[in-house]
């Protein structure tokens, strides 16, 4: 193995005072909208934003309780986001860091099969963006 191939980057877990995360949601949003239109497109930011969520959280067994490695601003935004995403059903951090992990997770030849998650993913990114960017304002005027 080469040693350059051991390289990890070290977890990077989100937070809402992050410049760049209504940045990085928000063009989450337009890749996701690209592939939901048939174009081609490499979902980079969609990928970044799914690995910060997976950096944010450990979850062990069902018997034990998450780890939240944010504050409570940023699980705050987070909810936020979920629930003006159109969630419709009843749903934990967990189930939604694992949607959107795993639809990241997919080659990107078979995202465009899964249209449905993808509508939810890009309501979640651009719900996001405007939750993270309106929190950081809000503390501007403090």
């Amino acid at each position: 193995m080469n040693p350059g191939d051991m390289r990890r980057v070290a977890p990077q877990p989100l937070h809402v005072l992050d410049a760049d995360l209504p940045y990085i949601a928000s063009e989450a949003a337009v890749e996701i909208d690209n592939i939901i239109a048939g174009h081609s497109e490499e979902p980079t930011a969609f990928k970044e934003l799914a690995r910060r969520l997976k950096d944010s959280f450990e979850f062990p067994a069902e018997s034990e309780r998450p780890q939240y490695m944010i504050d409570a601003g940023t699980l705050g935004v987070l909810e936020e986001a979920i629930r003006r995403a159109g969630q419709t059903r009843e749903v934990n951090m967990q189930d939604t860091v694992a949607r959107i992990v795993n639809l990241a997770g997919l080659p990107d030849s078979e995202l465009s099969a899964h249209k449905s998650d993808l509508e939810w993913a890009c309501q979640f990114c651009l719900a996001l963006s405007r939750v993270a960017a309106a929190y950081r304002s809000a503390l501007r005027w403090m």
